[in-house]
């Protein structure tokens, strides 16, 4: 069994109580998202599948996870805070794939109407949901 040693201890002590860098998401399949006009329907809903899986695969981990036993007992309380953020994220964009898929419904479509009032509407929300943020 690993353990921390004392000089170990105290540099993730120093490393805790120093202020974090800005959250970042990076994501190759969000990058492929924001370039599908540059190929097909065909490649873009693939992506949007792959999204939703890899989202509903990392739930269920998750969900194993928090109905099992831990590793480190004792650290649980403080734990089901990081468990929560990933399990919220993971959540969030198996959502968003479910929205993506009617969304490129429209798009498929083509009626320019429909996907201009579907434009506005996801800029409304993205608009919206930043006015909601305290200031």
């Amino acid at each position: 069994m690993y353990r921390i040693t004392p000089a170990g201890q105290q540099a993730l002590r120093n490393w805790l109580a120093e202020p974090s860098e800005p959250t970042q998401i990076e994501s190759e399949a969000a990058l492929k998202v924001f370039f599908a006009d540059q190929a097909g329907v065909t490649e873009l809903r693939a992506t949007i599948t792959g999204i939703r899986d890899d989202a509903a695969n990392a739930l269920q981990r998750l969900g194993a996870m928090a109905a099992g036993e831990y590793e480190f007992a004792e650290r649980n309380a403080t734990n089901v805070l990081s468990m929560r953020l990933i399990t919220d994220l993971h959540e969030t964009l198996y959502r968003w794939a479910d929205w993506a898929d009617t969304a490129v419904d429209v798009l498929e479509k083509g009626d320019q109407r429909a996907v201009q009032r579907q434009t506005q509407d996801a800029l409304q929300a993205i608009s919206t949901t930043r006015a909601a943020l305290p200031q």
